[in-house]
């Protein structure tokens, strides 16, 4: 909610006390479902690191501006992509109450592991 007001100083403030990233995936950790977080969590271990240069302007960046970007890096940003899209529809098939439904999104896991990240809880 403090995200979306109006910039004042006082939702600047209030910004300033929402909880860690940290924080978030341990609340995650025991509120949501156990294939959902495990998905997440290893985007976050995977990625986290780099994405945090390309916002603050940190080495990867810089290396990929000079030397390009290799074919191995591509195909696992577009993997991490399909994940993070797979998570979306896990957390919209959830909402929807029906078991069946979420089911069906997580067996799309395996139906569709070759354009999935690499499974690290398995």
């Amino acid at each position: 909610h403090c995200l979306s007001a109006d910039l004042t100083p006082e939702s600047e403030r209030a910004s300033n006390d929402l909880p860690s990233v940290h924080k978030m995936m341990l609340a995650l950790k025991t509120r949501a479902p156990q294939q959902a977080f495990a998905v997440l969590s290893s985007f976050k271990e995977s990625s986290w690191r780099a994405l945090n240069s390309y916002v603050h302007a940190g080495a990867h960046p810089l290396q990929r501006h000079a030397t390009g970007y290799p074919t191995r890096l591509i195909t696992q940003v577009a993997k991490n992509s399909n994940g993070l899209a797979l998570v979306a529809g896990v957390q919209a098939a959830v909402l929807t109450g029906q078991e069946t439904v979420a089911k069906e999104v997580f067996a799309l896991q395996q139906t569709h592991a070759a354009i999935l990240p690499a499974r690290t809880d398995a």
